[in-house]
């Protein structure tokens, strides 16, 4: 976790030297399913019925229950559209050399909609504030 949060702090210097970083896309992927299967498991929808790592699917089944009325709605479809192929073959995981894989070129824009969809989940599925690491 600590090298996940790393990777997103360092994002600055990455895109001043303007690389890509599968680890980014990596957990971007993974912040979005894991944002929608909580949002579904709140909403009482079985586990079985939570359709692994397909992003397309989870989005469809939370807008299905309304469960994604929010500002960004549209532009976290984009993003699921983006990562949906290389997140559920786990391209951003285990690259190799000659990968070709979807890039999101606004890192940024994507981690605010991310911010948006947190903001307008928290409340209704209870999720907790990360807590900052003491160090101790």
């Amino acid at each position: 976790m600590q090298s996940a949060a790393c990777a997103l702090l360092e994002w600055n210097r990455l895109k001043c030297e303007n690389r890509f970083t599968s680890t980014l896309h990596l957990l971007i992927g993974f912040s979005v399913e894991l944002y929608l299967k909580a949002a579904l498991a709140q909403a009482a929808v079985p586990a079985r019925e939570r359709h692994g790592h397909d992003l397309k699917a989870l989005f469809a089944s939370a807008e299905m229950r309304g469960l994604l009325a929010f500002p960004h709605q549209g532009l976290l479809r984009q993003i699921v559209d983006l990562l949906q192929h290389d997140h559920k073959t786990y391209s951003f995981r285990y690259m190799k050399p000659e990968s070709a894989v979807t890039v999101i070129y606004d890192v940024d824009q994507s981690l605010h909609i991310l911010q948006s969809l947190d903001e307008h989940l928290r409340p209704r599925v209870n999720l907790k504030a990360a807590r900052k690491h003491s160090g101790g």
